[in-house]
């Protein structure tokens, strides 16, 4: 038994800049060898739709290849709005570019072309779509069944164990323990501490100056986020190049480094409404996959 979660947004996100060239669908790439697939329908733009469509049944097809028998299945998109991380820090993805018309439309209809051919899909408010992986992740520790998250965010990372899994589509990879490890320098339990002290770029958070990537796990070697918080003069005792700057920004911004905690770290108690019963294929309610585009 396996439940597949799809971080649908970095699958659409992925998809929409692939099809576009210069703000406009490129036809090279939004049509198949047999053009069968229109860059508008009824006057709106959906080329990006059966691409999303077409990776989400692929990495089903790549999965089973794999091993995993899919018994359930739900595909996880963010809100519109802001969320709470917002309100904690209000440049949080202050540097992101402001969806396009055609962004937000397609990505609006996608979700209900999703809907249309029997996917389970969760959108829950105030929360990202992280976090509500998160929940399903904890909720279901114990249950006995296998657990794939496939995205390409290094954050799902950290919800690796040993019947939980990461899966790169785009990279055919699928991450264990012993390969979060050699990809982040951490074990999965310190994905987000690291996140913490790097900052995220992406996210618009920076991160302990003078700590990077090569740093960090060095640091997470001998102590977690936490305890460096409350405990500054560890840093001390490492063999670390440039410690004493370091020691001396986590002694001296205790609020920034909680901030830098809370936005890198899942909230793991998000309201589902749901139950793993209802994580499960239902059949198509409409053969055209267009049917419903507003």
């Amino acid at each position: 038994m396996a439940l597949f979660i799809f971080d649908c947004n970095s699958h659409f996100s992925r998809c929409f800049k692939v099809a576009v060239k210069d703000g406009h669908p490129d036809p090279s790439i939004i049509t198949n060898h047999k053009g069968t697939h229109p860059a508008f329908y009824n006057g709106q733009p959906v080329f990006t739709l059966p691409r999303v469509l077409n990776i989400v049944r692929n990495e089903i097809r790549d999965l089973t290849k794999l091993g995993f028998v899919m018994t359930h299945i739900v595909l996880v998109f963010d809100a519109p709005g802001k969320n709470f991380r917002h309100e904690m820090y209000p440049l949080y993805k202050a540097d992101r570019p402001e969806k396009s018309d055609s962004e937000r439309s397609q990505l609006a209809n996608s979700i209900s072309m999703f809907k249309n051919q029997g996917f389970p899909v969760l959108q829950i408010p105030g929360v990202e779509s992280d976090d509500v992986i998160g929940t399903i992740c904890d909720k279901l520790e114990r249950a006995p069944i296998e657990v794939v998250v496939c995205t390409r965010d290094k954050d799902m990372l950290s919800e690796v164990n040993e019947k939980t899994y990461v899966y790169s589509g785009a990279d055919k990879k699928l991450y264990r323990e012993a390969d979060v490890l050699e990809k982040m320098g951490v074990i999965p339990d310190k994905v987000h501490d690291l996140l913490s002290l790097t900052g995220d770029s992406i996210d618009g958070f920076g991160g302990v100056p003078g700590v990077g990537t090569g740093k960090a796990p060095i640091i997470l070697n001998h102590m977690t986020f936490k305890q460096m918080q409350m405990h500054p003069e560890l840093l001390l005792d490492i063999d670390l190049k440039g410690k004493q700057r370091i020691y001396e920004y986590v002694k001296n911004n205790p609020e920034e480094m909680e901030i830098m905690r809370k936005l890198a770290m899942l909230k793991r108690d998000v309201e589902l409404n749901k139950n793993l019963k209802e994580f499960t294929m239902s059949s198509p309610t409409v053969s055209n996959i267009y049917h419903g585009i507003q």
